[in-house]
């Protein structure tokens, strides 16, 4: 009877997982962007012209460089379309992502992921990742240099590319030269995945030695009073600044700490080290950014002991990422400086994290997946569901082949408990007559008891 009961039961199990996972998700995840925005084609360089950006996001040079949006003008939100056609672009296509590089300012403005959608409609768009500033969810990059007494380009310096598109074969270099004999130069590079490569280089051929601080940021618009349930952070999933410090991955620092506010109760109540305002880290910066639920990103300095690193807010909901060498580089005449900065703007695709620290030693990249407390047990059973889920095509049935494995990897053990239980079962009624005999005393009853379980055998 028992056993009958155990097979309707299973069987049960297995229907409400493969018919209800699904509906699961819909209502848990209603969407796996976060971005709604309809994606807007890439302008064509060779068409576009240059136009005043009347609301460029930009700031003076704080803390070696970086340049962060304060301007009233961000608040104006435009059309991306319009947006998009007012300055020169150089375009980006890869087999998994599209967009274009904004002449003006040198900035990768202009991502969408073309292997992910917005829902799971036949007709959904494809996410877009990084929008150009005034846009609703402005999100972008962009490297260049700090000095002193010297021009330095800045937001509103148009480079000249010399390629029209970037692609995987195709590199792209931008170059602009001040008027006292400084020429400054960005080669961009794209693999097949997420990963650009900005190899900045400044040549001094003036008569004066200068010093100059390359820096990398990462700018985004969020508006905190209006985040989504399904794209919010939780005490499981993090959501916003993230980075990794000294060989660890840090999550306690959220957008409201970064903007000035305490930490919440769940930060504080679960060991968060964030404090209210700025967020530095100055030892062992491996990558820093914002994560999204799915999507992530993170820039990756090239030496990982001479970066400074923070968080920063310029108000009006807008936050900025940034590394920044930590002295200033003397360039004498005659001379180069080489920095390569590298930006991960993608999805969070465990197997391409995994492939980009093996190939590049970034460490603990993958840990932009927020895995928990138990990363070492979650870890081996995503290898595992994953695998079932390539084979069979369906997160349900794989679901329930993981489970067939893991109890026939546990079947040992359950096998020796069932039949510890048996042996239990077994002597009850020794058991019970013993107690009735030594009812009156507990030690000769225990005695008595551990006795029965030696000759019989029970653990």
């Amino acid at each position: 009877m028992d056993d009958k009961r155990n097979i309707i039961m299973a069987v049960l199990l297995t229907g409400i997982i493969l018919f209800g996972w699904p509906v699961l998700m819909e209502q848990l995840f209603p969407e796996m962007a976060n971005k709604t925005e309809v994606t807007a084609p890439a302008v064509d360089p060779a068409a576009a012209t240059v136009a005043g950006d009347t609301a460029a996001q930009t700031g003076a040079l704080v803390d070696g460089g970086a340049e962060i949006a304060t301007g009233a003008a961000s608040d104006k939100i435009r059309p991306l379309a319009t947006v998009l056609r007012e300055n020169p672009r150089v375009l980006i296509e890869t087999p998994r992502v599209k967009g274009s590089i904004n002449l003006k300012g040198g900035r990768i403005d202009d991502l969408t992921l073309t292997d992910h959608t917005v829902d799971m409609s036949k007709d959904s768009d494809p996410v877009r990742l990084f929008s150009p500033s005034g846009t609703k969810d402005a999100y972008f990059s962009r490297v260049g240099w700090a000095g002193e007494g010297v021009a330095v380009p800045d937001d509103n310096t148009v480079w000249t590319p010399d390629q029209s598109k970037l692609t995987p074969s195709t590199p792209v270099t931008l170059s602009w030269a001040n008027e006292t004999g400084q020429t400054y130069t960005i080669t961009l590079s794209i693999d097949e995945d997420y990963l650009i490569t900005s190899e900045q280089s400044v040549t001094n051929r003036g008569e004066n030695a200068i010093a100059l601080k390359p820096y990398g940021l990462i700018n985004r618009k969020r508006d905190l009073a209006n985040v989504a349930p399904s794209e919010a952070s939780t005490w499981t999933i993090h959501s916003g600044p993230v980075g990794v410090y000294e060989g660890a991955a840090n999550y306690d620092v959220d957008y409201e700490n970064v903007a000035g506010e305490e930490p919440g109760f769940f930060s504080s109540m679960f060991g968060t080290s964030a404090v209210a305002g700025t967020n530095s880290y100055d030892k062992e910066v491996s990558w820093l950014g914002f994560t999204d639920k799915y999507w992530l990103g993170a820039l990756i300095p090239e030496d990982i002991n001479q970066v400074d690193a923070k968080f920063r807010s310029g108000g009006s909901d807008i936050f900025q990422a940034e590394i920044a060498k930590k002295t200033a580089q003397i360039i004498a005449p005659g001379k180069e400086l080489k920095t390569t900065t590298r930006l991960f703007a993608g999805a969070k695709e465990n197997a391409v994290l995994e492939k980009y620290e093996a190939d590049f030693g970034i460490q603990n990249l993958d840990r932009a997946i927020d895995w928990g407390w138990f990363y070492w047990f979650e870890k081996p059973l995503f290898y595992l569901l994953n695998w079932l889920f390539k084979i069979v095509g369906n997160f349900g049935v794989a679901i329930v082949l993981m489970t067939f494995v893991v109890r026939g990897v546990m079947f040992p053990i359950a096998q020796k408990q069932f039949a510890s239980m048996a042996q239990m079962r077994a002597v009850q009624p020794k058991m019970k007559a013993l107690q009735e005999k030594h009812k009156d005393d507990k030690q000769a009853q225990q005695q008595a008891i551990m006795k029965l379980y030696k000759e019989e055998k029970v653990n």
